[in-house]
């Protein structure tokens, strides 16, 4: 396989990966998160839900998003959210 069909293969793979990314519905704001891993290393260990609040505070959200490595984990810090989607 020639070097150019290599790197038009990786070209429409990086294309595709970013429109289906940009398809998807928007999420609730939350920490930058670093490529790959994500927010993994943004999670406390413990006494998460101090961070939760604090973050819910600098984003003015009940509801935040993070990030796990490409699956997304999604925080309620609002009585008012609870009901969301039920």
């Amino acid at each position: 396989m020639s070097t150019s069909a290599v790197l038009l293969a990786g070209l429409l793979f990086v294309v595709a990966l970013y429109i289906r990314k940009r398809s998807r519905l928007p999420l609730p704001p939350g920490p930058r998160k670093l490529p790959i891993v994500g927010n993994l290393f943004d999670i406390p260990k413990t006494l998460q839900w101090e961070t939760y609040a604090r973050w819910s505070k600098k984003y003015n959200s009940g509801i935040i998003h993070l990030d796990l490595a490409g699956k997304s984990m999604i925080v309620i810090n609002s009585r008012h959210c609870e009901n969301i989607g039920a």
